[in-house]
């Protein structure tokens, strides 16, 4: 199993969260931008004298509907509940991070925001100018609505993609320096074992796992095992004691009581 730092994959999706949501915002700016400047010309081309000031208003009213329905904001909070997840779920960390990595490109995929053309062209269609005027300006919203979806979409693959990139490599990075401390201390235990009688070989392997968790113990185990002094018998025994009682401990507790 992958080992992954939580606090690690927090600075990232923080700084990831924070490049992706800029990204996005910076989008829809240029699409209230250029909505307004399109408003202006067809208005202005249909000679239709309206008061500015309000139309920049409906436009900026925009801004709330169009970032709850692209939802990138509830993307963004996928990862951050997977990180608090990471911390206290059973559940194995990678299959929580590939669970949450592909609801978020089912939430990407699912993402659509006509839903504000419907209720756009309900307010337009109220005014009371040139029908001419109101079907290119809908025109126009509708074709920069979709251009913006699908910019936004396309920005969310790409941080869906950097942060599994990131997160992955940093799990295996992780991985591969934990799998470097235990052959480091392996190589220590051997070298002190066969600097040392049996016995005192075992009191000093039983000071030493009296730190380490079970999981530790046993990694070491494993990699040791086959590395003892010919005729350690003692020595051999007491590790594969250790190794059952790790596996099994109610078996070994149960045996304790018969002998």
């Amino acid at each position: 199993m992958i080992v992954y730092d939580t606090n690690q994959i927090q600075n990232i999706a923080i700084e990831n969260n924070n490049m992706y949501s800029n990204k996005v915002e910076q989008q829809i700016r240029i699409f209230k931008e250029k909505m307004k400047n399109e408003i202006k010309a067809i208005f202005d081309y249909y000679h239709i004298i309206v008061n500015y000031n309000s139309i920049e208003n409906m436009i900026e009213n925009m801004d709330s509907p169009v970032k709850n329905n692209l939802g990138y904001k509830k993307i963004m909070i996928q990862i951050t509940d997977a990180i608090g997840e990471l911390k206290f779920s059973k559940q194995k960390p990678d299959q929580i991070l590939t669970s949450v990595f592909e609801n978020q490109r089912q939430a990407n995929y699912k993402m659509d925001i006509m839903e504000i053309y419907m209720e756009l062209a309900k307010n337009l269609k109220k005014l009371e100018v040139n029908s001419s005027a109101i079907d290119e300006l809908l025109s126009s919203f509708k074709i920069n609505l979709l251009k913006l979806q699908n910019e936004i979409k396309d920005l969310t693959d790409e941080y869906i993609r950097i942060n599994e990139k990131q997160i992955s490599s940093l799990g295996q990075e992780f991985d591969n320096n934990l799998n470097n401390v235990q052959n480091d201390m392996s190589k220590k235990y051997i070298q002190a074992i066969n600097q040392l009688d049996e016995e005192k070989a075992i009191t000093f392997l039983q000071n030493e796992f009296s730190m380490l968790d079970n999981k530790q113990i046993d990694e070491i185990i494993s990699k040791i095992i086959h590395q003892l002094p010919f005729g350690n018998m003692k020595l051999e025994e007491f590790l594969k004691e250790e190794q059952k009682r790790i596996k099994n401990p109610s078996l070994v507790e149960l045996e304790n009581l018969l002998k």
